[in-house]
C-alpha cells in the first residue's frame, strides 16, 4: 500500500472517531446542552429552598455567585442566600420527631379565643387583659402577655432605645404593678423577641424572635433562667418542624393536660395561621438518616420537617389519640378564665351580633374582640370586689381583706369600666363607619 493510501485511510479513521466524539458529547458539554434547551424548565435556587431541597439550592448558588463575579456584579444576596441555607441544611438534618395532635386554622385576629391553657398553667391573652389598668391610649395594649399561675407577674415584650422589642416583665407589688424591666440575659441579643410563654418551673421560657440567624420572619426560641448567674442563658433555636422562613410564634406547652400548640402563618393567606398540637416530650430525638443521597429517606425528613402531613408524623396513635380526647373533650379541658366571653354586641338598639364573623369592619372586630375580652375581666373583678366588700363588712374573719387593698381593687374595676365603655363606644363607630 502506498503511503499516501496510508495517510488517507488514517485521516478518515480519525474523522470518523472525531465524528463519534461529537455525536456523543461528554456530561459537561451534555448538562450544558441540556441546560441551553429551552423546552427543559429551569428550576431556580429559590424554588429548591421552598422544596428544602437546600443541597440542590446550595449548588446552584454557588454556580451562580461565580457567574456574577466573572460579569463583576454585586454577589452580596447570593451570597445571604448561601448564609440562610446553610442554616436551612443543618436545622434540616436535626430535625426533631414530633408527634403532632391536631392542627386548626384560624383568624390572625381571634388567636387568643381559638385555644385554652389550664389555670394551673398560667394565662395568655393581650396585655389590657392580664394588666387591667393599661391605659387605653397605651401602645402595648394589644401585645401578645403571660401571666403567671399567682397573677404576680405578667411577661410580654416592651421596645427598648433602639426600637426593638425585647421580653419584660412586671411584677405586682402592693396592688401595682412595677414599670417593665428587661429580663436579664435577653436584652442584648439583638432582634425582635415577643410571644412569651414560662413553663410551671418558672424557669423555663420560650419565646419568638427574628434576627439574622432564624430561617426568617419569627423563629421560636427557648431558654432557662440561671439562678446562679442571675440572668438567662443563650436562648436555643427550636429548629425544625417548628420553624420555617414563615413566621413561627407562640409555642405553648400545658403540663396539666400534657399538650403543647405553636402558630405559625406558613402556607396560610394574611388574615389567617395555623395552630399546631403536638406530644411534648422530655427528651428531643431527631431523624435519623443514614445516607443523606438516599431520596427516600431525605423526602420522608423534607415532609416531616414542612409538617407536609400530620397523619404522617402521627407515630404513637395511642397517645395521639388520647390527646386528642383531652384537646377536644370539654370533661377534661381546664378552661382559662377569660374564655368566658361575652357573645353579645350591641351595635344599635336593632342590630345586635352574636359572633365576631358577623363584623362588616375588620377595625371594628378587632376592637370587639378586645371590648369582649375585657368585659370578662371586669366582670371577673366585680366578682371579686363583691365577695371582699362582704368580707370586709364582716366583724371577724380570716379572710378580711385590708382597706388599701379594696380601695385598690375599687380603682381597678373601676379604670377598667371606663375601657371597657370607651371600646364599646369606638366599637359601634368603627362599624357603622362614623
Amino acid at each position: 500500500m502506498s503511503q499516501r493510501h496510508s495517510h488517507a485511510r488514517l485521516f478518515l479513521t480519525c474523522m470518523a472517531f472525531f465524528g463519534m466524539l461529537m455525536a456523543f458529547p461528554v456530561n459537561g458539554s451534555a448538562q450544558r446542552n441540556k441546560k441551553a434547551d429551552p423546552n427543559v424548565p429551569k428550576v431556580t435556587p429559590q424554588e429548591l429552598m421552598a422544596q428544602y431541597r437546600f443541597q440542590e439550592a446550595r449548588t446552584l448558588l454557588e454556580q451562580e455567585k461565580v457567574s456574577l463575579k466573572r460579569t463583576k456584579k454585586s454577589t452580596l444576596q447570593v451570597e445571604a442566600d448561601l448564609r440562610w441555607v446553610s442554616r436551612a441544611e443543618e436545622m434540616l438534618l436535626g430535625t426533631e420527631r414530633v408527634n403532632f395532635v391536631d392542627s386548626l386554622v384560624v383568624s390572625r385576629d381571634s388567636l387568643f379565643q381559638a385555644f385554652s391553657l389550664s389555670t394551673d398553667c398560667g394565662s395568655l391573652g393581650p396585655l389590657s387583659t392580664l394588666m387591667p389598668r393599661v391605659s387605653p391610649d397605651n401602645p402595648l395594649r394589644s401585645v401578645a402577655a403571660y401571666k403567671n399561675e399567682l397573677a404576680d407577674c405578667i411577661y410580654y415584650a416592651c421596645p427598648d432605645s433602639s426600637g426593638d422589642f425585647k421580653i419584660c416583665s412586671s411584677e405586682l407589688i402592693l396592688q401595682k404593678w412595677s414599670e417593665p424591666a428587661p429580663l436579664p440575659g435577653l436584652a442584648e441579643i439583638e432582634g425582635d423577641q415577643r410571644y412569651p410563654f414560662v413553663m410551671q418551673d418558672g424557669v423555663t421560657l420560650y419565646f419568638a424572635s427574628q434576627n439574622t440567624e432564624g430561617l426568617g420572619g419569627y423563629d421560636l426560641y427557648v431558654t432557662r433562667y440561671n439562678a446562679d448567674s442571675k440572668a438567662y442563658v443563650q436562648p436555643e433555636n427550636l429548629g425544625m418542624p417548628f420553624n420555617s422562613a414563615a413566621n413561627d410564634y407562640m409555642l405553648v406547652i400545658d403540663e396539666v393536660r400534657n399538650i403543647g400548640w405553636f402558630v405559625t402563618d406558613r402556607r396560610q393567606p394574611a388574615d389567617k395561621v395555623c395552630i399546631y398540637f403536638f406530644l411534648p416530650s422530655e427528651s428531643r430525638e431527631v431523624f435519623a438518616i443514614e445516607d443523606e443521597t438516599d431520596e427516600t429517606q431525605m423526602n420522608k425528613l423534607r415532609r416531616a420537617a414542612m409538617i407536609a402531613s400530620i397523619g404522617e408524623l402521627q407515630e404513637d396513635t395511642e397517645q395521639v389519640a388520647a390527646a386528642y380526647q383531652r384537646l377536644h373533650s370539654p370533661q377534661t379541658t381546664d378552661h382559662r378564665t377569660d374564655q368566658a366571653l361575652p357573645s353579645r354586641f350591641v351595635i344599635t338598639d336593632d342590630l345586635i351580633y352574636t359572633d365576631l364573623s358577623q363584623f362588616k369592619s375588620a377595625a371594628a372586630r378587632r376592637i370587639a374582640e378586645q371590648w369582649a375580652q375585657e368585659t370578662a375581666q371586669l366582670n371577673r373583678l366585680e366578682d371579686l370586689l363583691d365577695k371582699q366588700r362582704r368580707a370586709f363588712g364582716k366583724q371577724v374573719s380570716t379572710e378580711r381583706p385590708d382597706r388599701a387593698a379594696l380601695a385598690q381593687l375599687e380603682s381597678d374595676c373601676a379604670e377598667l369600666r371606663k375601657s371597657v365603655q370607651i371600646l364599646a363606644k369606638n366599637m359601634r363607630r368603627a362599624e357603622l363607619g362614623q
